[in-house]
C-alpha cells in the first residue's frame, strides 16, 4: 500500500480506537440518549459516520469495477478535499444526505455491535487500498454528494474531517446527557 494512504488509514483507525475506548465508560442508556428530541444520540452519530464510510467504500468498489470510465483527477478534483474540509469546519448544521440519515438508523443497537461493524468496514477499506492499482491513485474514484468527484486520497481526507466534525458532536452530546443519566 502507498505510504501516504497507509499513514492516513492508520490515523483514521487510531482516532476510531480512541473514540471507542472512551465510550466504554458510558452506559447503553447514556449512549442512546438524545440531548434534545431533534438531535442525534451518540449511537446515532456513530451509525451516520459508519454508514458514510461504508457507502463510500461500496461506491469506489463499484467505480473501479469498470475502470475504463475513470477520469484523471485534475486541479479542481485536487481542490475539492480542501473545499470539503472548510465546509465541515464551519459551525453550521447540515442535513445529512438521505442515504446516511436517521431513516436508516437502527434502534437498540449496542456499542459493541457498532464497534465490530465499524472495524469490519475499516478492514474493507484497508483491503481496497492494499489492492488499489497504481494507475487509479490519480483517478476520480470517489464522489462526495456536495464536493463532487475526487481521487482516493480525497476520500480518506473526507473520512478524517467528517470524523473530526462528528467527534465534537459526540463529545457535546455526552456532556449534555451524562449529567442526566
Amino acid at each position: 500500500m502507498d505510504a501516504r494512504f497507509q499513514r492516513k488509514i492508520n490515523q483514521l483507525n487510531d482516532e476510531l480506537d480512541r473514540l471507542l475506548d472512551g465510550l466504554k465508560r458510558y452506559s447503553q442508556e447514556q449512549l442512546a440518549a438524545k440531548p434534545r428530541p431533534d438531535a442525534w444520540s451518540v449511537l446515532q452519530v456513530m451509525q451516520h459516520l459508519m454508514m458514510a464510510e461504508a457507502k463510500s467504500i461500496q461506491y469506489i468498489k463499484k467505480k473501479t469495477s469498470y475502470p475504463e470510465g475513470l477520469k484523471k483527477a485534475g486541479t479542481l478534483s485536487s481542490l475539492r478535499p480542501a473545499f470539503l474540509k472548510f465546509f465541515l469546519w464551519l459551525p453550521l448544521k447540515y442535513k445529512a444526505p438521505a442515504i446516511v440519515n436517521e431513516d436508516h438508523f437502527r434502534e437498540n443497537v449496542t456499542l459493541d455491535k457498532l464497534s465490530a461493524e465499524w472495524r469490519a468496514s475499516r478492514g474493507e477499506l484497508v483491503h481496497f487500498f492494499e489492492n488499489l492499482k497504481p494507475e487509479w491513485k490519480d483517478k476520480e474514484i470517489f464522489r462526495h454528494a456536495l464536493a463532487g468527484r475526487m481521487p482516493p486520497e480525497g476520500m480518506l481526507t473526507f473520512f478524517s474531517d467528517h470524523f473530526t466534525r462528528h467527534r465534537k458532536q459526540i463529545d457535546r452530546t455526552l456532556q449534555q446527557v451524562a449529567s442526566k443519566h
